[in-house]
């Protein structure tokens, strides 16, 4: 049978990462580069792939704060020497 971290565990670990952080400095890059757009379809086009970057990083980063939550609860839980 699977164990996986009760609600508590998951916290727990992610309380204790820089995530939370680094989703927000996203946001704020994403706010900075919407009121710094200029004219043009060039400024447009670059605002758009900034965007979609950021976007994409921080769906990247929900992934990484999983994986690291799966990675610290098991090691914490020990792997049997016996098996």
């Amino acid at each position: 049978m699977i164990d996986f971290p009760s609600p508590d565990d998951w916290q727990r670990i992610y309380n204790s990462t820089p995530f939370d952080k680094l989703s927000e400095q996203i946001i704020a890059t994403v706010n900075t580069s919407n009121s710094k757009s200029g004219i043009g379809l060039s400024s447009f086009k670059r605002n758009l792939d900034t965007k979609e970057f950021l976007l994409q990083l921080q769906y990247r980063l929900v992934d990484i704060a999983k994986s690291y939550i799966f990675l610290t609860y098991y090691f914490e839980k020990g792997i049997p020497d016996e098996e």
